[in-house]
C-alpha cells in the first residue's frame, strides 16, 4: 500500500512541475494507463504471500483495492456505452464472450500443469471453482464476480432509466450478495464490488467531479485520506476486521480524484502494449507463478523477474493466437 502511495506522490509532483496540473476528464488514455499498470500490482500482490520478509509484502493487502480500480473502470465504461445507446440485454452475450474466449488457452495450460506436472487432483481444482469462485484458473474469482455484475447491470439498465433508482437497485443486489457470504472466509469476493457503482456515479456526474477536483482543499483532502488508507496497513493487517468494505470505495474515490490531474494525452507504445495484453496477464498469473515456483528459483527478486517475464510472454502469445483464430473464423 505504501509503495503505491510513494509512486503516485512522485508522479503527481512530476506532473505538477511539467504540466498545467489542471483536472481533466477520465479519458481513454487514462483508462489505458491504468489497464497497463494494474496487472503488475495484482501479480506482485499474489507473489507477496510467499515474501513475508521482503519489501514485497507491502503488496499483501493491495488485491481488493486493485480489483476495485478495475471494477471502477468497468462501471465507468458501461455507463459511457449506455450514454451512446450501446447497452441492451442482447449485448450481454457479446460482452461475456470477450471475457471467456481468452480463457481457452490459459485453462488448457493450467489443467495440464496442475494435473500432469503438479499431480493435482481434479477434485481439488473443482473445489476451487465452488468454494472460491475460481473459473478453473487460480486468482480468477474476480471474473466470476464481474460476470455476475454484468448480468445485474445489463438486465436492469434498460428497464430502469432513472440513474439514482438504478444505482439503488444495484446497491441492494450487491449488499444482498455480501450478506449471503459474509460468514465465509471469502470477503474478498464482495469487498471491491461497490467500486463498480462509483465508476457509474463518476461517469454520470463527471463535470461536477472535475469541478471538485479543481478545488485545492478537496484535492488536498483526497490526498490526505488516500495517505491515511495507505498507512492503515502499516502493520500488515487492516485496522479493523472488514475495513476493506469501507476502505476500497474511499481508496478508489480518492485515487481517481487525484489522477484527474494526470495529463489526458499521456500515452506511449509501452502503455499501449501492456494495455493490449492486460486481461491475459490476469489470466496467466497463476500459471506463471506455478511454473517458476515449480523450478525452485529461490532468490526472491530473480523469481519475480522470471514470473513477470514469463507472464508477459505467455500473455502476448495467447493474445495473438486468439486474434489470429478469430480472424480465421470470420473469414470462413
Amino acid at each position: 500500500m505504501l509503495s503505491t502511495l510513494i509512486i503516485l506522490t512522485f508522479y503527481l509532483l512530476l506532473c505538477a512541475k511539467n504540466t498545467d496540473f489542471v483536472p481533466t476528464d477520465f479519458t481513454l488514455d487514462k483508462t489505458n494507463l491504468l489497464k497497463a499498470i494494474l496487472p503488475f500490482g495484482i501479480i506482485l500482490h499474489h507473489i507477496s504471500f510467499n515474501a513475508s520478509q521482503s519489501v514485497l509484502y507491502d503488496f499483501r493487502f493491495t488485491g481488493p483495492y486493485i480489483v476495485g480500480l478495475f471494477f471502477f473502470m468497468s462501471g465507468y465504461g458501461l455507463e459511457c456505452q449506455y450514454r451512446k445507446g450501446k447497452i441492451s440485454f442482447r449485448a450481454l452475450p457479446a460482452k461475456l464472450k470477450k471475457l471467456f474466449i481468452p480463457f481457452i488457452i490459459p485453462v488448457i495450460c493450467y489443467l495440464f500443469l496442475a494435473i500432469v506436472v503438479e499431480k493435482e487432483t481434479v477434485h481439488n481444482i473443482l473445489k476451487g471453482v465452488f468454494l472460491d469462485g475460481q473459473i478453473l484458473l487460480p486468482h480468477t474469482w474476480f471474473i466470476s464476480v464481474l460476470v455476475a455484475i454484468y448480468i445485474c447491470y445489463f438486465s436492469t439498465r434498460q428497464l430502469i432509466k432513472d440513474n439514482k433508482i438504478h444505482l439503488l437497485i444495484l446497491f441492494i443486489l450487491f449488499t444482498s450478495f455480501a450478506i449471503m457470504i459474509k460468514t465465509s472466509n471469502n470477503s474478498h469476493i464482495y469487498t471491491s464490488n461497490y467500486a463498480f457503482l462509483i465508476g457509474m456515479v463518476v461517469q454520470q456526474n463527471e463535470k461536477q467531479w472535475i469541478i471538485w477536483a479543481s478545488k485545492w482543499y478537496v484535492y488536498v483532502s483526497a490526498f490526505i485520506l488516500f495517505t491515511f488508507i495507505s498507512f492503515s496497513y502499516i502493520e500488515n493487517r487492516p485496522i479493523f476486521k472488514g475495513a476493506g468494505i469501507i476502505g476500497v470505495p474511499l481508496y478508489v474515490c480518492t485515487f481517481i480524484l487525484l489522477i484527474t490531474k494526470i495529463p489526458a494525452h499521456y500515452s506511449t507504445k509501452i502503455t499501449r502494449f501492456f494495455c493490449m495484453i492486460s486481461y491475459e496477464m490476469y489470466l496467466f498469473q497463476g500459471i506463471s507463478i506455478l511454473l517458476i515456483y515449480h523450478f525452485n528459483i529461490i532468490p526472491l527478486w530473480q523469481s519475480v523477474v522470471c514470473i513477470l517475464t514469463l507472464n508477459i510472454l505467455l500473455s502476448f502469445i495467447s493474445h495473438k493466437v486468439i486474434i489470429y483464430s478469430s480472424t480465421l473464423c470470420h473469414k470462413r
